[in-house]
């Protein structure tokens, strides 16, 4: 890995077909075009569409000719899945959410749903999404039927303080895969509202991606832990510490508590990019269980740190980019 630019003054980004980026001035970059944001921009892109909103209500739609089709007060968008957009939209009686499939020609609406992101996703018409009360609420956006799966029910399986839900990670056939804040995995059927596997001591808090597209073998990667998940046999196929390998890139002895493990993390292209907690960039490969390479920034501050948050760390065919706490991007070839 190597990097090829960085871009100062940005507060926020996304990738299209380039990077489109906030400055610190609020102005949003497209193309060498600037266009007046006021608040922090989130970016999404759908039916070659770029969504941006500021999550308070302001938002833009910009086509892929960069003219913009709507802006206003009101709206916010989440990403549900590749055919399906989640729209939130303010109105009297509360927050009404729209689901978009198949490029705006059909709405579900959802009255006052306010999760969004990570803790919502879309299959087969069910919307499933965290509620208030830290539980699984699935609804049939046909019959509007809602069926509700009470985390409490793990603590009658295991004895253990309350559970909480750390993030949805995909839908396999009509298995939910989602982790907990302990580390455990839950397996859930969303056709027959059943839990069908709970792996306690799976030490992975998030992190979770199909190995490739419509695959039942399932990677994840957290904190010191990488692990393999068969959807089809509800197993676990490996369960591998690589703690020895972080602490070959700290120069850690095998005496010496670790200190180095794994944060933020993205399944790209048959490979883990991840952040370690030394403020570097590291690539896992999941078939020879090593890190493969590992990128240090050079921050002239010494309390320069990558941001956290997905939407921070983004990696196309070609770049990685990667946005620290002094509002610089850096761009490094993959």
């Amino acid at each position: 890995m190597k990097q090829i630019e960085t871009k100062k003054d940005v507060i926020s980004f996304g990738i299209f077909n380039e990077v489109v980026y906030q400055t610190t001035n609020h102005n949003i970059v497209i193309e060498n075009k600037e266009i007046p944001f006021n608040q922090k921009a989130y970016f999404l892109k759908f039916d070659n569409k770029i969504f941006i909103d500021d999550k308070e209500g302001n938002y833009i739609i910009i086509n892929d000719k960069i003219e913009i089709l709507e802006s206003g007060f009101g709206k916010a968008f989440f990403f549900l899945s590749k055919n399906v957009i989640g729209i939130q939209k303010i109105v009297e009686n509360g927050i009404l959410s729209l689901l978009s499939k198949n490029g705006f020609n059909h709405f579900f609406e959802i009255l006052n749903l306010k999760s969004h992101g990570i803790y919502s996703i879309y299959s087969d018409n069910k919307f499933i999404y965290k509620n208030s009360n830290q539980e699984i609420s699935i609804l049939n956006l046909e019959t509007k039927n809602n069926s509700i799966f009470h985390l409490k029910n793990l603590n009658k399986i295991e004895e253990q303080e309350e559970y909480q839900l750390s993030e949805f990670s995909e839908i396999y056939k009509n298995t939910l895969v989602c982790t907990l804040n302990n580390g455990g995995i839950i397996l859930y059927d969303i056709e027959k509202c059943e839990l069908i596997r709970f792996f306690k001591d799976a030490k992975i808090r998030r992190n979770i991606y199909p190995k490739s597209e419509g695959s039942n073998i399932y990677y994840g990667l957290s904190h010191c832990t990488f692990i393999e998940l068969d959807l089809e046999s509800n197993k676990v196929i490996r369960n591998v510490d690589i703690e020895t390998n972080l602490k070959k890139i700290g120069n850690i002895s095998k005496q010496t508590k670790n200190w180095i493990f794994v944060s933020l993390a993205q399944y790209y292209d048959s490979l883990f990019y991840f952040y370690t907690s030394k403020n570097s960039l590291c690539v896992f490969d999941p078939n020879t269980l090593e890190i493969e390479q590992e990128f240090n920034f050079e921050f002239k501050n010494g309390s320069t740190k990558l941001r956290g948050g997905l939407e921070n760390f983004q990696i196309n065919k070609n770049n990685i980019y990667c946005l620290d706490s002094d509002n610089t991007l850096h761009i490094i070839k993959r």
